[in-house]
């Protein structure tokens, strides 16, 4: 009898449990499913914005003063004859340096548009998963894996560009001449052996690799922008 009325006490107890531990799951289920959407949401408006923002970046770019005028992205005069020139301080007292500068820099601005599709679609093409693990990867996962898988055909789209603007606005033979003028200053001068000499003829592969780096060096920084608005709007315990 005592066992009997043990068991009616215990068995409310017991359903009461199950219940509870049934819920307990139901609303972590809830909830998981909840923050998965949540971060689905996040990385389709962050692939949003990050193609809106790489068509400015082109825009901007290609814009005159786009490389010139920025200080981050400029295409410097290439080795020897930059660091030779730096390194005397006559920069701009050679006017001739100044104009080769503004014309390697007026020949990235032109062919830049050239990448703007090239990574409009290798970002369309990626599905939904590969831009959510490139969202959660954090910092500048997304503007590394295009680096990775675009760099090259947006080098050879450009390279063509900006090697017949060069030839065009004389800036190939500008480089020659100053190669020729500061010869001697080369041959004695402290050149860093990192610093590989660029041959007037590679003129246009330098402009170019320079012009590269500097479209995924701005989409790097304007990728950690858009990383910081969106981490607003996630919970706080992410």
């Amino acid at each position: 009898m005592h066992r009997t009325r043990l068991h009616r006490l215990f068995l409310p107890l017991l359903s009461a449990a199950l219940l509870l531990v049934a819920c307990t799951g139901t609303v972590d289920t809830v909830r998981a499913a909840a923050e998965e959407k949540l971060r689905q949401t996040l990385a389709r408006q962050f692939g949003r914005q990050l193609s809106a923002t790489l068509d400015v970046i082109v825009q901007g770019l290609g814009a005159a003063g786009g490389f010139l005028d920025n200080p981050l992205v400029r295409v410097l005069l290439p080795p020897p004859v930059g660091l030779v020139i730096d390194v005397a301080r006559d920069f701009h007292q050679n006017p001739r340096a100044a104009l080769l500068e503004t014309l390697m820099n007026r020949a990235a601005e032109q062919a830049i548009p050239g990448a703007g599709p090239i990574l409009r679609t290798m970002l369309g093409d990626m599905g939904r998963s590969d831009m959510q693990s490139l969202f959660e990867a954090g910092r500048t996962a997304t503007t590394d894996h295009l680096r990775a898988t675009a760099a090259s055909a947006v080098h050879g789209a450009l390279l063509p560009v900006i090697s017949e603007n060069l030839a065009a606005n004389g800036a190939i033979a500008i480089y020659g001449e100053l190669l020729k003028a500061h010869e001697w200053a080369v041959l004695i001068a402290d050149i860093p052996a990192t610093a590989q000499a660029v041959a007037a003829e590679d003129l246009g592969e330098y402009v170019t690799a320079r012009a590269v780096d500097g479209l995924f060096r701005t989409l790097g920084d304007k990728e950690l922008l858009i990383r910081e608005g969106i981490a607003d709007l996630a919970p706080n315990e992410w």
